[in-house]
């Protein structure tokens, strides 16, 4: 199993300064990890295959097998014993924690004042939590000596500004309309494949450590699909943010499922794992790889709602075998509270806590209007989403394409 320690920044550290000999797997395939394992020296594959269970080299991006070997060297180094230590102390204290926030969420608030000092004792234990999660993901504590904090962003030792993970989606949100789940997948690709990097602690470390979506816990295997979770720790270079020119669009595979529902007679979810089929269509998942939609019968895998698609491999699609031009339209009311319902219970039966707060998030709106959407309240008015999170089609006929309506 992955033993709780520090990330991969610690290791490389004592590595580069060459005061231990460990045979560290990370070494040992750089150069490697883009490679299929077929391609690998023979004593390279046998030793992957002996190191990487229980998950496979297949099974794994680039990205995530740097991952996996990092924290193979992390298990293994005996100089980082210390450091295994107190990310075990780390772990333990996140349990305590949790059974904390447990009991507390179950205690009863007959009046104003006791829900009061409930609310208060749930906000300090759940900040508590997420501090120790970020340190333990993170792999350090040490404090940078002097930061400067102002308007979501830090400026640290040589003078480079980042931002928050709110003030980034932000700031691509205004600029490019982009949506959380969009970011997910720039992230996911890197500066390498003409994505965005992605920081942690960048409020006390410099230079900050790389971000990198988790690797599915063996023992917990189809449990953790969600993606989004884990980007709320992510800082991330202000320069980069403001010159950042996106090579591919994403769209979220639910939408996506509801962009096609509109057109007569096709199946959405059907049609979606056809064109996976066809290679047509590549469904990537930031922490999984892929999902559902290449192997229908692997449960572990997440769903195709999860999946994030190339919108330029779904308009070339659309262009090829719809037959019929693709018009966007804006979403009606009726049609974005079925889609945030059917977000919610999405992320609910994939066992997500905070369903509710992810789906908030997304949509920009406060927690009780996404309660009152799920529940068919209209409430008050709000704000209407960006056109691109969902974008269902019309179909015309060609002979009146370019016609006004008198």
């Amino acid at each position: 199993m992955f033993v709780p320690g520090p990330g991969k920044d610690w290791h490389i550290a004592i590595a580069e300064d060459g005061v231990d000999d460990f045979d560290s797997l990370s070494r040992a395939l750089d150069g490697w990890f883009e490679a299929d394992l077929e391609a690998l020296p023979a004593a390279l594959r046998t030793r992957v295959l002996q190191d990487f269970l229980p998950v496979t080299w297949d099974q794994l991006a680039p990205e995530q097998r740097r991952s996996f070997a990092a924290q193979w060297d992390e298990q293994h180094d005996p100089a980082l014993e210390g450091a295994r230590q107190c990310g075990w102390d780390r772990f333990w204290e996140m349990s305590d924690l949790e059974d904390q926030i447990e009991r507390w969420e179950s205690v009863a608030a007959p009046t104003a004042k006791d829900l009061d000092i409930k609310e208060a004792k749930l906000v300090e234990l759940r900040r508590a939590l997420a501090r120790v999660n970020t340190q333990l993901h993170a792999g350090t504590s040490a404090p940078v000596a002097a930061t400067r904090r102002h308007g979501g962003s830090q400026t640290i030792g040589q003078g480079v500004r980042y931002l928050a993970y709110p003030a980034a989606l932000a700031q691509l949100r205004s600029r490019l309309n982009a949506t959380p789940d969009e970011l997910a997948a720039w992230i996911y690709m890197g500066p390498q494949a003409n994505g965005l990097a992605a920081y942690v602690n960048a409020n006390e470390l410099d230079p900050p450590p790389r971000f990198y979506f988790p690797v599915p816990d063996p023992w917990h295997i189809g449990q953790h699909h969600d993606y989004l979770a884990p980007m709320m720790a992510c800082w991330f270079r202000a320069d980069e943010v403001e010159a950042f020119q996106p090579a591919e669009r994403y769209m979220v595979g639910r939408d996506l499922i509801a962009r096609w529902a509109k057109v007569p007679g096709i199946d959405p979810v059907a049609y979606i794992r056809a064109k996976i089929q066809e290679s047509r269509l590549l469904d990537v998942h930031p922490i999984y790889g892929g999902t559902r939609g290449a192997d229908p019968e692997d449960k572990d895998l997440p769903p195709m709602e999860m999946g994030l698609y190339r919108v330029s491999e779904i308009e070339a699609v659309e262009s090829e075998d719809f037959g019929a031009v693709v018009s966007p339209q804006i979403e009606s009311a009726e049609e974005r509270r079925l889609r945030v319902r059917g977000r919610v219970e999405a992320l609910r039966a994939a066992g997500v806590k905070a369903f509710v707060q992810t789906v908030a998030a997304e949509e920009g709106l406060s927690v009780s209007r996404i309660k009152q959407l799920v529940k068919g309240s209209s409430g008050a008015r709000q704000p209407k989403a960006p056109a691109s999170w969902i974008a269902p089609i019309q179909m015309r006929d060609r002979a009146t394409q370019g016609k006004r309506k008198r």
